[in-house]
C-alpha cells in the first residue's frame, strides 16, 4: 500500500507556551529512571521515579528543571496514538518489563477547576488543548481513557482531576483520572519540545534543507529559507472526523473546526483555529501538524512536504493513488490539505470571492501529486494528512454528478487564485503585464470549463503555470506574502485536478 501524500508550504513562528506550577517539589528528588528522544517528533522525555508524588509536586519538580535549547520542560502531552504507543514501549517498558514498581505515572493531563464530573473540562498543560472524553460535550480529538468496565474518567472518592498511564496492567497505554490513589503513583514524564535546528535534525540535501515532522512526513525548504538562528518545531494532533460514518463517507455536512480554543490563539490574541470544510473529511481519522518556525523566511518558491499516509494512519480507509482505478473515484483519493495559522491569510477566508458551496471553510486541499501529494504556500502552516474529497451521500460513487461536483470544485479554485494574481498585480509584486496574461489564462480555463472542454482547460493552466515561472515576483517586508509559492501551488492543484480527477470521468460523450 502507497498512500503518500506531498505538502508543499512555508513556514513562520507560532507561539510561545509555557505551564504554571503552584507547589513545591519534595525534598527527597526524584530520581531520573529512563530518557529518550521520541524520532517521530523530535521532542525529549525523561521518566522519573517519585513514588506517591502529587501531580502538584510533579509540577513544581518540572519546573525547576533546566530549559533544553531555550525550550521550559513540561509534563507530557499526549496527542496521538503513535506518540502514545511510543511512551509506553520505550518510557514505562523495558523489554517487555515495567520500569518502574508503582506504574502509575503523571502526564500532563489536568481538570479546569468547577468543571462538570467527570468528564468535562480536560486540558492539556504546556497550551496545546482540550482532552475529549468519550460521551461527554467534546468528543473530536486523540484520547486513550480506559474503557468498561474501568470507564475511566470516574472522579473516584469526588477528587480525581489529573491523568496518569500505567494504572492497568494489561494496557499500560491507557489514560485514567488519580488524585484518590497517591500511594499508586511511581512517578511522572516530562516533555522537552525541543525545536530542530538547522544544523540538528534538518539535514542538507544539496541547497535544501529536509526536516523530519513526523514518522511518515518530511519537509523540504527551499534554498535561502535558514540562517545559522533558524529552528523550527512540530506538534502533532490526531483527530477521528465525527461527520464520517463506518465506509468512509460524509454524511453530516457542515465544516469541522479545530484548535478554537484560546490556548492556540496567535500573538495579538488572533484566533488560530483551523476550519476545514465540509467537502474535506477524515478516513476517519486524519493527522494535523503545526509547525511552529523561528526566523524562517520563504518570500518566493515552495516547501514540498510529503507525508506517508499509510505510515502515518496505517488503518485509514483510502490512498493516494494516480492514476484512479477504473473502478476508483474522484471521492476516494486521500489528498493533502493546508491552512496558515492566520486563517485571514487564506483566500478561502477572503469575503470578495463569490459566494460558493465549497467557500465554508479555510483550510484549502492543494494536492499536486500522488503517491506523494503535493501542497504549495507560503507562511504559518497546518499540514492535514489523511482527508479526502466527498460530496456527500447525494452524490453517489462513480455518477456523472460526481464528475461536475469535481468542475465546480475546480472552477472554485479558479477564482482562488484568480484573486492572488489580482492582488499581487494591485500591490505590485508582479508587472501589469504578466498579470494580465495570468488572468487571461485563468479565466480561458474557466470558460472552457463551463463549455465541458476539461482538457482545454488543463492547457490553460499550463499556459498559467508557465507565465508564473517565467514572470518576476518582486519581495518586500512590508508585505512578505509568498504570491509565487501560491500562485504554483494553486496552479498546480488545479492542473493534478483536472488531469486525475476530471478528464478521465467526464461522461460520454
Amino acid at each position: 500500500m502507497d498512500g503518500r501524500i506531498t505538502l508543499i508550504a512555508g513556514l513562520t513562528a507560532l507561539f510561545a507556551v509555557g505551564s504554571v506550577n503552584a507547589a513545591t517539589c519534595p525534598l527527597s528528588p526524584p530520581s531520573l529512571v529512563h530518557t529518550d528522544i521520541n524520532d517521530e517528533t523530535g521532542h525529549t522525555f525523561f521518566l522519573y521515579s517519585s513514588p506517591v508524588i502529587t501531580w502538584d509536586q510533579a509540577q513544581a519538580c518540572v519546573a525547576a528543571l533546566p530549559a533544553q535549547s531555550g525550550v521550559p520542560a513540561h509534563l507530557a502531552t499526549i496527542t496521538s496514538s503513535s506518540e502514545n504507543q511510543w511512551i509506553v514501549d520505550e518510557l514505562l517498558l523495558n523489554v517487555g518489563v515495567p520500569r518502574l514498581a508503582l506504574t502509575q505515572v503523571w502526564g500532563g493531563g489536568f481538570q479546569l477547576v468547577g468543571a462538570d464530573e467527570p468528564d468535562e473540562g480536560w486540558r492539556w498543560v504546556n497550551n496545546e488543548g482540550p482532552i475529549p472524553v468519550p460521551g461527554s460535550s467534546l468528543t473530536l480529538g486523540y484520547s486513550n481513557w480506559s474503557p468498561a468496565p474501568n470507564l475511566e474518567p470516574n472522579n473516584t472518592g469526588g477528587i480525581e482531576e489529573h491523568l496518569t498511564l500505567g494504572r492497568f496492567s494489561d494496557d499500560l497505554g491507557r489514560w485514567n483520572d488519580e488524585g484518590s490513589a497517591p500511594g499508586s503513583i511511581g512517578g511522572f514524564i516530562v516533555e522537552y519540545d525541543t525545536p530542530r535546528t538547522t544544523t540538528a535534525g534538518c539535514i542538507l540535501i544539496g541547497t535544501s534543507r529536509v526536516c523530519t515532522t513526523i514518522e511518515g512526513q518530511e519537509l523540504t525548504f527551499p534554498p535561502g529559507t535558514f540562517n545559522s538562528d533558524s529552528s523550527i518545531t512540530f506538534t502533532a494532533y490526531e483527530f477521528t472526523d465525527p461527520r464520517v460514518n463506518t465506509s468512509g463517507r460524509c454524511v453530516d455536512r457542515r465544516p469541522l473546526t479545530l484548535f478554537d480554543d484560546p490556548v492556540f490563539n496567535l500573538p495579538g490574541n488572533v484566533s488560530g483555529k483551523l476550519v476545514i470544510p465540509s467537502h474535506l473529511c477524515g478516513s476517519p481519522k486524519f493527522v494535523v501538524v503545526r509547525a511552529v518556525g523561528t526566523n524562517i523566511s520563504i518570500p518566493r518558491g515552495v516547501v514540498v512536504t510529503e507525508s506517508h499516509t499509510d505510515i502515518i494512519l496505517p488503518d485509514n480507509i483510502f490512498d493516494c493513488n494516480a492514476p484512479i482505478p477504473p473502478a476508483g473515484s474522484p471521492q476516494q483519493l486521500d489528498v493533502g490539505v493546508w491552512q496558515s495559522l492566520d486563517a485571514t491569510e487564506m483566500w478561502e477566508f477572503d469575503p470578495a470571492i463569490p459566494d460558493s458551496r465549497f467557500d465554508d471553510g479555510t483550510a484549502a486541499e492543494l494536492t499536486t501529486a500522488c503517491a506523494s501529494t503535493l501542497i504549495k504556500t507560503r507562511a504559518k502552516s497546518n499540514f492535514v494528512s489523511g482527508l479526502h474529497i466527498d460530496f456527500g451521500p447525494l452524490v453517489p460513487i462513480g455518477s456523472a454528478a460526481e464528475y461536475f461536483e469535481v468542475v465546480a470544485l475546480i472552477q472554485y479554485k479558479i477564482s482562488l487564485v484568480r484573486q492572488s494574481v489580482v492582488q499581487a498585480r494591485i500591490l505590485g509584486r508582479i508587472s501589469n503585464a504578466n498579470g494580465q496574461a495570468m488572468l487571461s489564462q485563468l479565466d480561458a480555463a474557466a470558460a472552457a470549463l463551463t463549455a465541458n472542454n476539461p482538457v482545454l482547460a488543463r492547457k490553460k493552466i499550463q499556459d498559467f503555470l508557465n507565465k508564473v515561472n517565467s514572470s518576476t515576483y518582486s519581495v518586500t517586508l512590508t508585505n512578505p506574502f509568498n504570491f509565487n509559492g501560491d500562485h504554483l501551488a494553486r496552479g498546480e492543484n488545479i492542473r493534478f485536478t483536472l488531469s486525475q480527477k476530471a478528464i478521465p470521468f467526464k461522461p460520454v460523450p
